[in-house]
């Protein structure tokens, strides 16, 4: 069927008052643009990508005006792709072109189609030139050269005359991997092409703030990309080229940042992807900077994510308090027995330290750690007041599929351990006192019972009934203070 080019109209600034064109009538040209982004994630099972569109691009009232959306442009590009716009040429399939953007920071990989390397061998953090591949489907797969990773495999398309960019990340110990479709028409001279792609499993929806370069603050602006689901790719929108600054934070949480960026530079008629991808801890982002036909940059996150327990029962009639400080940030001072939330610190760094009441605890006595970028952490001080132990513990909040995850951090039970048990399934047996448990898996459920028990006949054993557990998220049962009157049981939401 034969693909009509849609009426060109004018680039639609925000600052624009003029009426929009009724729903309807938009629709038909956003077709196009649906259709224009087609992404597909390679992983160890089939997962076909979609696009949607993010809200309107916004952000601060000075920056407004550098920015609309390109549904004229977009649709026209698409049309030039389909088979039947207008093309009556010969009929002998053109190659289509084929790059790898290597988005891992330690692993070399190959990607082969169809068992045949493709591109070998590309280092950690490059991108291969396009590869000319003859048009069709293949079993594509992208892995270490070495073997030391699990493969990512699919079935791709390769169209005619196309060029496509696969983006590979590591997840856990697999690679994970998308593909772009690099057919975005390029914008006039002044402007650049913007979309963000969360290539993320595990960080969950979403926004994106474009700001002025230097800004620190988000307070009073709006997303300029908002809710990007995990698996979607944004609508394209229009900038003025130019220096800006980029923050990524969890969707409608300004505070819950995730990833930024004091300046990245859009030249005149560029097309750039943001693909966001996985880190070890699963909240966090890396960022991969992906211009169409043209160059890439992979950025690591430079942060980690630590929060502190103190586990400590009351002393007496005297309130215990603890804080730490992780490289030159210092995380909120706590009152035992207690949590805080996550807090964002400079990474990777092994430079940590511990105060319980005003005293350091001594360097000698930490446990060695390495607190690596984009990793979650937990510091656990528990034990005596008056001679604390510390033990720190390597969080994981990656998501595994539909079910909830859940552990538990024994620091009130010294002798006798703790077991857990959900919905009368024991989790995890004899816990040791400043242990945690593994991650486990379970059925999300609304109604669900927790119980967590004890041979040490002190211990009181704690149940909560109808505790609703969902799907995807992240669960740690902490047992702390003493067994008996001194215990608190908090059960906390990681992600």
């Amino acid at each position: 069927m034969r693909c009509r080019r849609a009426r060109p109209r004018a680039a639609r600034s925000l600052v624009d008052r003029r009426p929009r064109a009724p729903v309807a009538a938009r629709g038909e040209r956003l077709r196009c643009i649906v259709r224009v982004l087609p992404i597909t994630t390679f992983s160890a099972r089939p997962n076909t990508m979609r696009d949607r569109s993010a809200n309107p691009l916004s952000t601060s009232r000075r920056l407004a005006r550098a920015w609309s959306t390109v549904a004229a442009v977009a649709a026209a590009a698409l049309c030039a792709t389909l088979a039947g716009c207008g093309s009556h040429g010969s009929t002998a399939a053109a190659p289509a072109s084929l790059r790898l953007v290597n988005a891992t920071q330690a692993s070399t990989l190959t990607l082969s189609l169809n068992g045949a390397a493709e591109i070998p061998n590309l280092a950690p953090g490059a991108a291969s030139g396009y590869a000319s591949i003859a048009a069709g489907s293949y079993t594509s797969s992208v892995g270490p050269t070495d073997g030391s990773l699990g493969a990512s495999t699919q079935l791709v398309a390769l169209g005619s005359g196309g060029a496509y960019t696969t983006l590979a990340y590591q997840r856990s110990n697999a690679i994970v991997s998308t593909t772009f479709t690099d057919n975005l028409a390029a914008p006039a001279a002044g402007g650049a092409l913007v979309r963000v792609a969360n290539v993320s499993q595990d960080a969950g929806p979403l926004d994106v703030y474009i700001v002025a370069q230097g800004s620190t603050s988000l307070t009073n602006l709006t997303p300029t990309f908002q809710n990007v689901p995990s698996g979607s790719a944004s609508t394209p929108s229009l900038a003025t080229a130019g220096t800006y600054g980029l923050f990524v934070t969890a969707y409608a949480n300004q505070s819950d940042v995730r990833f930024s960026l004091p300046a990245f530079t859009l030249s005149s008629t560029e097309i750039l992807t943001i693909a966001l991808t996985s880190t070890s801890g699963g909240a966090l982002v890396n960022a991969t900077l992906i211009t169409q036909g043209g160059a890439t940059q992979f950025i690591p996150n430079q942060a980690a994510r630590v929060r502190l327990v103190a586990a400590f029962p009351p002393n007496g009639t005297t309130s215990v308090t603890a804080n730490a400080a992780v490289n030159s940030t210092t995380l909120p001072t706590l009152t035992a027995p207690s949590l805080s939330n996550y807090s964002l610190v400079t990474a990777p760094t092994t430079s940590y330290a511990v105060v319980v009441n005003g005293v350091s605890v001594a360097t000698a006595a930490l446990p060695a750690t390495s607190f690596a970028s984009g990793g979650d952490y937990t510091i656990l001080a528990y034990g005596s007041s008056t001679a604390p132990t510390v033990a720190v513990f390597t969080d994981n909040n990656q998501t595994a599929g539909f079910d909830a995850i859940v552990r538990v951090i024994n620091a009130s039970v010294p002798t006798g351990g703790v077991s857990l048990s959900y919905n009368f399934q024991t989790l995890a047996n004899n816990v040791a006192y400043g242990a945690a448990s593994a991650y486990t898996g379970v059925t999300p459920s609304s109604a669900a019972q927790l119980q967590l028990t004890s041979p040490n006949t002190a211990f009181v054993t704690y149940t909560v009934p109808n505790v609703n557990f969902v799907s995807s998220a992240v669960y740690t049962l902490f047992a702390l203070g003493a067994p008996g009157a001194q215990q608190v049981n908090i059960l906390n939401r990681d992600r």
